[in-house]
């Protein structure tokens, strides 16, 4: 069973930065469309401070914006470059380059005051909001045009990627519109990378798969992961995630048993941002016949990020049973218990003794796999082919 989504949100004003952290997350790589998060994050702000609450505020950049808080991100902004808080600047730049391009729309000038001196931020919101005027014939005409000169150069600049992805972001909008062109794309063999320019369309073609929530792609790009292509693993990953239907999780628990331990932990990251009963279901069913380490690891981070009760015993046990010189990864499933149940408000006989030991450890083992998923936007240019090498979140 897993507890509500307003006991998560709750977890948003918690006391301890890890635990408001741990709830923020949540929402922002599920995809929440709910309009009082941003809210419950600048109140958190309000309560604990600039520096206690950076490590939710990170993360912030993937909820739901509204009016109110593009304007409270622009002046907050305006402080943090009064007071040279540039982490916080940081943070509040995400906001804003993330927002939905119509909130941004007659703001540019606030933006130049705040933004002192002059980043690429505001460039940035420019050149998406000119896109909205864009109609789908001139965004596909343009991308193809942008695909073909990396072809011919070989390469692609940090400009061009974000432009490409400011592209993605505008054709979104025109949804079922272009659908066919997507899974024509997607249905190309692009494996050439040097010689083709499909190989830099297909990771874009993914992605607005995802931002369309195509079901039809969803036999593509369940078999993309199986390739084990290193720029299009993550891309697969966040666009079967914001697609997020039934169809996804049933194409999973049927591939799940075929696949190779990489695969399968890549399925498992997916299970871990669909929120929802029939997803707990599922990665109990296949946690039942897994025995590998890495996989197994990750099915059990994905019952604590549903905030599934039943999934505490679970690893608690498997963090019990380790050996005398347990893996990073260990720890940090660890602190993702003792975040969970802080947030859930359950407990276990070696929690108190388990916090205690935390200060002294730094889980990082699978926090970064967890801020690859960060690039769950359309605009954030992460893993696109650069040089046939990859890009994080």
């Amino acid at each position: 069973m897993r507890i509500s989504d307003a006991q998560i949100k709750a977890a948003i004003l918690h006391p301890e930065s890890s635990v408001r952290r741990c709830a923020v997350e949540y929402f922002a790589l599920s995809g929440s469309t709910d309009p009082d998060l941003m809210p419950a994050v600048i109140d958190s702000i309000a309560t604990h401070g600039r520096a206690e609450t950076l490590p939710s505020l990170a993360w912030a950049f993937l909820l739901p914006q509204s009016a109110m808080s593009v304007d409270w991100a622009i002046s907050e902004l305006f402080l943090a470059h009064q007071s040279d808080d540039e982490e916080y600047a940081a943070a509040l730049r995400g906001i804003l380059e993330h927002a939905d391009a119509h909130l941004l729309k007659g703001k540019e000038t606030a933006l130049l005051a705040a933004e002192h001196p002059r980043t690429s931020l505001v460039d940035a919101v420019r050149e998406r909001i000119e896109l909205i005027s864009w109609s789908e014939d001139q965004c596909w005409q343009h991308l193809d045009q942008l695909c073909e000169e990396c072809r011919v150069e070989r390469d692609i600049s940090d400009d061009a990627i974000a432009q490409a992805c400011y592209l993605v972001e505008a054709l979104s909008r025109f949804d079922s519109r272009c659908e066919a062109r997507v899974l024509k794309l997607l249905a190309m063999d692009a494996r050439e990378f040097d010689e083709n320019p499909l190989a830099w369309l297909e990771p874009l073609a993914i992605r607005l798969a995802g931002a369309l929530r195509l079901d039809a792609a969803i036999p593509s790009l369940i078999g993309r992961l199986g390739e084990g292509s290193a720029h299009l693993v993550p891309e697969c990953t966040r666009a079967l995630i914001r697609i997020g239907s039934p169809a996804v999780l049933e194409s999973i628990e049927a591939r799940y048993a075929q696949a190779e331990p990489f695969e399968r932990m890549a399925l498992a990251e997916i299970l871990e941002r669909i929120p929802g009963d029939a997803t707990v279901a599922i990665i109990h069913r296949l946690l039942a016949c897994e025995n590998s380490e890495g996989p197994r690891y990750f099915l059990l981070g994905g019952l604590l990020s549903q905030f599934s009760q039943e999934g505490i015993p679970l690893v608690r046990d498997a963090l019990l049973s380790a050996g005398e010189d347990p893996s990073q990864e260990h720890y940090d499933l660890r602190g993702r218990l003792l975040d969970a149940c802080a947030v859930m408000g359950e407990t276990f006989p070696e929690c108190d003794a388990w916090r205690a030991e935390a200060d002294l450890l730094q889980p990082v083992g699978v926090e970064g796999r967890r801020a690859s998923l960060a690039c769950d936007s359309d605009r954030q240019p992460r893993s696109l082919p650069v040089s046939a090498s990859t890009l994080p979140g």
